[in-house]
């Protein structure tokens, strides 16, 4: 006859006095957040945005580019913010396609405005990178929301915006922003870095070989 198990605390010996120490998450995904402009003139900046806020990158109804503005390019304080941005994409990874080809835009929410549900997915294309920069954040004009489904569960993510954090997260993650509850604009850089196609293969090795976060945005574990 098998002995029954002795639950006495007293015969057990404590591996770790912190559970956690033996947690292994099952999906793994994340974003960075970078307080990259946070030395920048983010007023100048915000103004040079909303002074394009009806060049719209779309005019087709629907079409999620429609919210977006183009972007003062040649303006020095954009500029200088999407340099700045570019430079620190090529620590993560230096085989995205070049700065001229990726793409950046600007986007304001005015009072009682919400962005909606999307991703900035690229079909036929690894997995990228984008990204956000906020110049002009009121306190409540719309927080940034990752939907993330994993096992049949969502689970939702909030980050609240700072004026000169670059917050990064994967292309293919579903995200809104909540509506805009202040009484002024909401002003936010937004942007895709996607591979070279003439080096898709380098990025990929580069990608997981966890050199970089990169690889812990992603998620590349869980495929």
């Amino acid at each position: 006859m098998n002995k029954p198990f002795n639950s006495n605390p007293e015969n057990v010996t404590p591996v770790s006095e912190d559970p956690f120490a033996y947690f292994m998450p099952m999906v793994s995904v994340g974003h960075l957040i970078v307080p990259i402009g946070v030395d920048l003139d983010n007023a100048a900046i915000s103004d040079a945005v909303i002074a394009m806020e009806d060049q719209r990158r779309s005019e087709e109804i629907g079409d999620t580019k429609s919210e977006d503005s183009l972007l003062p390019y040649d303006n020095p304080h954009v500029a200088g913010l999407l340099q700045r941005i570019d430079g620190f994409f090529r620590t993560l990874n230096p085989h995205f396609e070049s700065f001229e080809e990726a793409e950046s835009w600007g986007h304001i929410l005015n009072p009682g405005q919400n962005t909606d549900y999307h991703t900035h997915m690229r079909g036929g294309w690894p997995d990228g990178l984008s990204w956000v920069y906020y110049p002009q954040y009121p306190e409540h004009s719309g927080e940034l929301v990752f939907a993330l489904d994993a096992v049949a569960r969502r689970t939702m993510v909030e980050v609240n915006p700072e004026v000169g954090n670059l917050v990064i997260f994967p292309s293919y993650a579903p995200h809104y922003t909540r509506r805009n509850m202040s009484n002024e604009k909401r002003v936010s850089i937004s942007g895709n870095y996607f591979p070279d196609p003439e080096r898709v293969e380098e990025y990929e090795q580069f990608e997981a070989s966890n050199i970089t976060p990169m690889a812990h945005i992603l998620g590349i574990w869980n495929a």
